[in-house]
């Protein structure tokens, strides 16, 4: 059966407390999810992932040091590459700010478009596909290392045979005439590009996400 909670937070506290067998998300990495001991098995087909802090390309701001005391748009607390990676970034630099958060990746999308915000911390490819779609001008003030896509995991109590069975049927997608047509329409529907489907993963591919938590100095997370 497929769950949605409300709101990323909201998601992201099941997850720390085990309430679903699968999931496709970054937040299992999260110092308060990780004892729920989800297993990667597979990620999508692909590149992977980045965090920006990104203004409109005709704005006085120009470096991270530019921010200081100003208001900067964030997706949600629970956003890895939209919120904590690009606030550690600040942090690091020392500069202070005041977070405005929109809920989602295109609600701050949106802000910053209409100059609600002079700055966002984004995920560098939704931001891409987001300008190209709005016709948005915007620069890069600041671009993480590359983190890998969000992956598919099970919870610890779905058995090893089922979590394969899972993985065979997802990895094999693209090449099965249905699943075809799912990963196409599915596509069409956020104007996604090719290539569609999934990978085989493990948990060893996303160490520097485990790393980032280790040294990072954003609060609460």
């Amino acid at each position: 059966e497929l769950r949605m909670a409300r709101s990323a937070p909201e998601s992201s506290a099941a997850i720390g407390r085990g309430e679903f067998d699968f999931v496709y998300s970054n937040h299992i990495f999260a110092p308060a999810n990780a004892p729920a001991g989800y297993r990667v098995f597979a990620q999508p087909k692909e590149e992977a992932i980045r965090a920006e802090v990104v203004t409109l390309e005709n704005s006085a701001i120009h470096t991270l040091k530019d921010l200081q005391g100003l208001e900067v748009g964030f997706p949600s607390p629970a956003a890895f590459v939209g919120y904590a990676v690009p606030m550690n970034a600040l942090l690091q630099t020392g500069v202070d700010v005041k977070p405005v958060f929109a809920g989602n990746q295109e609600g701050i999308m949106g802000q910053l478009k209409a100059g609600r915000v002079v700055a966002a911390g984004v995920n560098s490819q939704v931001m891409r596909d987001y300008a190209h779609r709005e016709n948005l001008k915007y620069r890069v003030l600041w671009r993480s290392e590359e983190y890998q896509n969000l992956p598919l995991a099970a919870h610890p109590r779905v058995p090893a045979a089922i979590m394969a069975a899972v993985r065979q049927a997802v990895v094999g997608m693209d090449k099965d005439s249905e699943g075809r047509k799912i990963l196409e329409s599915a596509a069409a529907l956020i104007k996604q590009k090719p290539p569609y489907g999934f990978v085989a993963a493990d948990d060893k591919e996303y160490d520097n996400y485990r790393d980032y938590y280790k040294n990072t100095l954003v609060k609460g997370l």
